[in-house]
């Protein structure tokens, strides 16, 4: 739902990734995977040879940081306060808010329950990622990489057709 125009579709969309602490990761992966989709600056997605739990770390860490820093393009040419304004800000707080709820409703039992279904839901959100895209990468004529296509996605029909071939 998060690839939608609606806003009611982007909020229902990213209600999984909210109460996985991961609430960057629709706008990340609209505005960040679909332009870098595989090249070295996607965070999500994984060269050949790289291990899954050394790509669940680059993405996690590579996801917050290109969406921080695509924020602070968006206020600076928009203005506004650099943390006031920072989309990426206020899911800090949403989540901080969550994990105070969790704790002060259930104690430390929903607190530790939490963390665990935090860290299995990012382990398969990234696991999604590592299957569709690994070791899949675009080519580069000078500064230009080649148009996205269905070949730079495991899971996209052009790839299906080429793995039967």
């Amino acid at each position: 739902m998060i690839h939608k125009q609606e806003d009611i579709n982007k909020f229902v969309g990213g209600i999984p990734f909210f109460l996985v602490s991961y609430s960057h990761f629709g706008p990340e992966h609209v505005k960040g995977h679909h332009k870098h989709i595989a090249t070295d600056m996607d965070p999500v997605s994984t060269a050949k040879n790289q291990s899954f739990y050394y790509h669940i770390c680059k993405a996690v860490y590579g996801t917050h940081v290109s969406s921080w820093n695509r924020e602070i393009e968006r206020i600076g040419l928009t203005g506004g306060h650099w943390l006031l304004s920072n989309v990426m800000f206020m899911y800090f707080l949403m989540h901080c808010c969550l994990w105070a709820f969790t704790y002060l409703a259930f104690g430390k039992g929903g607190l530790w329950f939490h963390t665990l279904y935090t860290i299995a839901g990012l382990f398969w959100v990234e696991a999604i990622n590592y299957l569709e895209h690994y070791g899949l990468r675009r080519d580069k004529e000078g500064d230009v990489f080649e148009a996205v296509n269905g070949f730079h996605s495991w899971n996209a029909p052009a790839s299906t057709c080429a793995a039967k071939i």
